[in-house]
C-alpha cells in the first residue's frame, strides 16, 4: 500500500508539466494497477483525469484476493497536499461516493518508511450489494470510523475502527441446500430484522480483537468480545438472549450446533471461543455466566 501511494505521488509530480491530462491520468492508472496487482488487489478506474496534485475518476473498482465483494466507488477525488511534499512526508486525501453513502480518508507517508491514515464511511447502503440481495437482504445501512491506521516497514498494520449497522431487513425466508453446508438437512434462514449491530475492531502486529460487540434484532440480543493473540490463540465470550421469535426459528437448531449442550427451548446461553484461528473451538453453555 505504501508503494502505491508513493508511486501515485511521484508520477503525478512528473506529469504536471504535460498538457494532455487525460492521457497522463491513464498512464497513472496503468502504473497503479500494476503495483496494486503485486499486493493482491485488482484496480480499475473509468474516465480518469489529472488535476492539480491529484486525480479524479467517475468510477473506481477495487477487488481483493481475500474479500469476495468488489468495492465500487464513484465521483472519486484523490489529492496530495502541496506543502507536505516539501517536508518529504506526502499527505493525501480521498473522497468518493460509495453505495449512496460517502467515503472520506486522509493520511500521510514518510517516503516508504511509514503510513498513517484515518477515514470514515457514512450511511453506506449495503443492501444495494448484489451478493447481499441474493441472500435476501432488502435494507441495511453501514457507518464506520477508522480512528487510526499505521504501518511501518515491517508490513504489519496497526489499526482501530468502530462500525455501526442499522435497520437490516430480510423480509423473506430462504433455504440453503444441505449439500452446500454439510449439515444433515437444508438450512432454513428465517426472515429477520437487525435494529443495530455495532462493535470495535483493533489490530496490533498479529493480534486482533473484536470488542464492545452488541446486537439487537427481531430474534434477540447478543454482546461480547473475541480476541486472537499473536500466536493465533483464540479466547472470548458471546452472550445471547433469544426473543420469542428467536426461540421459534433458532431454538430447533440449538441441540445440533451445541452438540447437545443446549435444549431447543433455551432462551439464554453463552458461546465461549477457544483453540486457534486454524482450529477454533466453540463451547455452548446455559445462562449468561
Amino acid at each position: 500500500m505504501k508503494r502505491v501511494i508513493l508511486a501515485f505521488v511521484l508520477v503525478v509530480l512528473i506529469g504536471l508539466a504535460l498538457v494532455d491530462s487525460k492521457t497522463y491520468a491513464s498512464a497513472i492508472i496503468s502504473k497503479l494497477t500494476e503495483i496494486s496487482a503485486e499486493q493482491g488487489v485488482t484496480f480499475g478506474a473509468e474516465n480518469a483525469d489529472l488535476v492539480w496534485l491529484g486525480l479524479t475518476s467517475s468510477r473506481t473498482t477495487l477487488r481483493f484476493e481475500k474479500f469476495p465483494i468488489p468495492i465500487e466507488m464513484t465521483n472519486v477525488r484523490a489529492l496530495i497536499s502541496p506543502e507536505s511534499i516539501a517536508r518529504l512526508s506526502p499527505a493525501f486525501s480521498l473522497e468518493s461516493t460509495l453505495l449512496s453513502g460517502t467515503l472520506h480518508a486522509e493520511g500521510k507517508t514518510s517516503l516508504g518508511e511509514s503510513l498513517n491514515a484515518k477515514g470514515r464511511l457514512s450511511e453506506i447502503n449495503i443492501a444495494a450489494l448484489p451478493q447481499l440481495q441474493a441472500f435476501g437482504l432488502r435494507a441495511g445501512t453501514l457507518s464506520a470510523e477508522l480512528d487510526s491506521f499505521e504501518m511501518d516497514d515491517t508490513g504489519l498494520p496497526r489499526y482501530s475502527l468502530s462500525f455501526f449497522l442499522s435497520e437490516l431487513e430480510k423480509p423473506d425466508v430462504s433455504r440453503v441446500s444441505r449439500f452446500l453446508t454439510g449439515l444433515p438437512m437444508d438450512l432454513v434462514i428465517p426472515a429477520f430484522t437487525v435494529n443495530s449491530l455495532e462493535g470495535k475492531v483493533s489490530a496490533v502486529e498479529n493480534s486482533l480483537s473484536l470488542t464492545e460487540l452488541s446486537l439487537r434484532s427481531s430474534h434477540g440480543a447478543a454482546s461480547g468480545s473475541i480476541h486472537k493473540a499473536r500466536q493465533g490463540e483464540l479466547h472470548g465470550v458471546i452472550r445471547v438472549t433469544l426473543s420469542e421469535q428467536g426461540k421459534k426459528d433458532i431454538g430447533p437448531f440449538l441441540p445440533l450446533v451445541s452438540s447437545g449442550a443446549l435444549r431447543d427451548n433455551t432462551s439464554q446461553f453463552q458461546i465461549s471461543f477457544t483453540g486457534t484461528e486454524d482450529q477454533p473451538k466453540m463451547v455452548f453453555s446455559h445462562g449468561l455466566g
